[in-house]
């Protein structure tokens, strides 16, 4: 659960905004190909929605859940983007 204490909550939605800020060059790509995602943090976990052609979606999701499984997020990327929510 995301939202089980201040901490996991904070750290899940720290988690999602350094990770969308990764994925700023690739999303680009994506969307002037008519591709679309949203990733929110919810009191779950997190949340993803594609949106676009449908027959190219699973190339974004593909992309997107592989790029999360490598993702390196670590104590200095949290310190970061917690200077930036300041």
């Amino acid at each position: 659960m995301a939202y089980l204490t201040p901490q996991t909550a904070n750290a899940t939605a720290m988690f999602v905004q350094t990770f969308r800020d990764d994925l700023n060059e690739y999303a680009y790509d994506a969307e002037l190909a008519g591709l679309g995602y949203s990733l929110s943090s919810t009191k779950h976990g997190i949340a993803l929605y594609l949106r676009g052609f449908s027959e190219k979606q699973h190339v974004l999701l593909e992309k997107i859940l592989t790029r999360m499984v490598s993702f390196k997020y670590g104590i200095s990327i949290c310190l970061m983007e917690s200077d930036a929510l300041q």
